[in-house]
């Protein structure tokens, strides 16, 4: 998005206005990581209203954002189901909670940095505690079949949460 002399220079002016405290409606801060760290889209998060309309986040951006966003639905679908339910979803997976996100291989995925990016400008907040490192070659793939039957399960059920049986069908997906 940005060439390299227009990064330096808008990195340049993002710290002046942060070592001065301008007050403007433009996060200095936000700027600066987004410019430095060469994850330009992640304007389109924090000030999309500098930004054309045309602007089309990057591919795996947009998968990233995608699987983080499944996640959410997953563990919120979850939490409104009742105690009976849950249970046996956490009876079939063999675990005593829901099955948590494990994150993306750090060594050899690029949705790792670009999770971990975005939670530093505060998008899925509740990820902020888990760790994004799966260290497994194999989650990707995983995330990517759960996305397949995710969109089947989504695309018949509208806006209402998951049931169990659809919760057990996208997690074994990504087993």
């Amino acid at each position: 998005m940005f060439s390299d002399s227009e990064r330096v220079i808008g990195a340049m002016l993002a710290a002046i206005g942060k070592h001065l405290e301008i007050k403007t409606g433009v996060d200095f801060d936000q700027i600066e990581k987004a410019l430095v760290s060469r994850y330009d889209w992640s304007l389109y998060f924090t000030h999309g209203e500098l930004l054309t309309d045309d602007y089309e986040l990057p591919e795996d951006v947009q998968e990233t954002c995608q699987i983080l966003g499944v996640w959410r639905d997953l563990r919120s679908s979850y939490s409104a189901l009742s105690g009976v339910d849950q249970m046996s979803i956490c009876e079939k997976f063999g675990v005593s909670d829901f099955p948590e996100f494990e994150g993306f291989d750090a060594n050899n995925d690029a949705h790792y940095g670009i999770a971990s990016h975005l939670l530093s400008i505060d998008r899925y907040a509740e990820l902020a505690d888990k760790t994004l490192n799966s260290h497994d070659i194999t989650t990707l793939p995983r995330y990517r079949r759960m996305l397949a039957v995710y969109g089947e399960a989504r695309a018949s059920k509208g806006f209402s949460n998951l049931s169990a049986n659809e919760l057990i069908e996208i997690l074994g997906a990504g087993s």
